[in-house]
């Protein structure tokens, strides 16, 4: 996850034995980009243009995921469905 993404998370519930978080738009569609299935490339469409998110804010998010994560060879993988999802976006944009 992206640094702060505690902080930017919207408080739905807090009561006594329960915390319910959501995550920011942009921490949400990175996560669903780092598990990468259809499901997941489907929701993040549709929270992007839900939330009007532009690409280089998810590129900048993922960067810093990257950055802050340990060293794992899954990181090509996610590189690249980062680096598909958001030139697709980009396209649909113009």
């Amino acid at each position: 996850m992206p640094p702060g993404y505690r902080d930017r998370a919207t408080i739905m519930v807090d009561e006594p034995g329960v915390r319910l978080s959501l995550l920011a738009p942009v921490d949400f569609i990175v996560s669903k980009l780092r598990r990468g299935t259809e499901e997941d490339l489907t929701d993040t469409a549709w929270v992007a243009e839900r939330f009007h998110v532009p690409a280089h804010q998810i590129r900048a998010a993922a960067e810093a995921a990257l950055a802050a994560s340990p060293e794992d060879t899954a990181f090509f993988l996610f590189e690249r469905t980062v680096g598909r999802f958001c030139q697709v976006l980009d396209q649909a944009i113009t």
